[in-house]
């Protein structure tokens, strides 16, 4: 699971799944942002060049997720790590992984049932990285990616 720009994400797997848009920091990951500097047009050409961007990172995501990470993501949720799941993926099932304080599951969530997703799973994980804990990180299992 490499991310747009080909950072690895905390628990790399090889496969088909998407890292999102996330950049290595010390400690972990974080989502790749950018803030908008300059000033009328400049921030408005900025700000097009940066949905242009979001667009195309949201294309190499798994049809079969992109729905829920776009969904979660309009609703403030910080995704780094998606999988549709199934045979060949690096999930059994549709997952998606996201950034967040103690609370920010309970709030991605909400989210989710708010706009139909239906969750499975909610859970808070940790990797280990050169045997060290990095995290948490929360990440939530769907029943499946259809609506209801």
């Amino acid at each position: 699971m490499i991310d747009a720009n080909q950072n690895t994400a905390p628990d790399a797997r090889a496969g088909c799944c998407s890292g999102e848009s996330a950049v290595r920091v010390a400690g972990g990951v974080r989502p790749a942002r950018t803030r908008l500097q300059g000033s009328g047009s400049a921030q408005s050409a900025q700000a097009r060049a940066e949905a242009k961007s979001a667009a195309r990172r949201l294309a190499t995501l798994d049809s079969g997720i992109a729905e829920a990470v776009e969904l979660l993501r309009a609703g403030g949720v910080e995704t780094f790590e998606s999988c549709q799941g199934g045979k060949g993926h690096a999930f059994y099932e549709p997952t998606v992984r996201f950034h967040g304080q103690q609370s920010e599951g309970f709030r991605a969530l909400a989210v989710a049932q708010q706009n139909g997703l239906r969750v499975s799973e909610l859970r808070r994980y940790w990797s280990i990285l050169d045997g060290e804990p990095v995290g948490p990180y929360w990440e939530m299992t769907l029943r499946s990616v259809q609506r209801r």
